[in-house]
């Protein structure tokens, strides 16, 4: 058994922010770095085997002639359709492509990703957030959405139209 550990590069550009990004990068960079095997290293040494890239595909990663990067995975994410211009072809040239839904699996390979994918969900702290059942509660349901701006890929504005217009009971 060999004792050379694998050297990944953290790509923090977008997840140093306050955004979605930025929790799952801190979360995600805490857990490798402590696992056996994987040494973190920093992103301007060039000294590694795999560069984490926890953001949108982003083409200053690729280059502007969009050449392959065998060494990069996108962790990334979209809930909508059609994906951004650019996407595909960024997301082409990376060497893997890991994502924590189904449906962002399927919305890549059905807007021509090529490029391996992986969908691995994320955990729940169970200490955290514990289950109890809420189909019985006579409370109104609560529906809390978060975006960065009202017209952020998020949306908010449209989601806060769309419940009023449903015009639910209680709501």
């Amino acid at each position: 058994m060999s004792d050379k550990k694998v050297r990944i590069s953290w790509c923090g550009w977008e997840a140093d922010g306050a955004n979605g990004y930025a929790s799952i990068a801190k979360q995600y960079r805490t857990k490798i770095s402590i696992m056996d095997g994987i040494e973190v290293v920093g992103n301007y040494s060039q000294n590694w085997d795999a560069i984490i890239g926890i953001c949108t595909p982003i083409s200053w990663l690729i280059g502007a002639h969009r050449q392959p990067r065998p060494d990069l995975v996108f962790h990334t994410m979209f809930e909508a359709e059609p994906l951004p211009p650019g996407w595909v072809e960024n997301m082409n040239c990376a060497g893997l492509i890991w994502t924590p839904s189904e449906y962002c699996a399927d919305l890549f390979k059905r807007s021509g990703v090529t490029t391996p994918i992986v969908k691995i969900g994320y955990g729940i702290d169970h200490n955290t957030f514990a289950y109890f059942d809420r189909r019985e509660r006579k409370q109104a349901f609560k529906v809390l959405i978060w975006g960065d701006t009202m017209m952020s890929r998020k949306n908010v504005l449209m989601s806060a139209q769309t419940f009023i217009k449903a015009a639910l009971p209680n709501a």
